[in-house]
């Protein structure tokens, strides 16, 4: 299933954190190219967003981009 991260809250996480975007995929065991992709706001794997968000110390759902219907 494909999940899109908002990008503002995580350069925001990375920031706080004072993390690069190698040293993230590092720690969350993702790909450069995925974190790529959540800092733009672009499609990635959900069990990807769960790494990333634990890799930040935050519940995935902070970092889910909302979707109005």
């Amino acid at each position: 299933m494909a999940v899109t991260l908002n990008r503002v809250s995580v350069i925001t996480q990375m920031a706080q954190k004072q993390l690069t975007t190698l040293e993230l995929s590092n720690l969350a065991t993702v790909g450069l190219s995925t974190v790529n992709k959540a800092r733009t706001g672009k499609n990635i794997n959900a069990n990807s967003a769960r790494r990333i968000a634990q890799a930040l110390d935050v519940p995935v759902e902070s970092l889910l981009v909302h979707k109005e219907v």
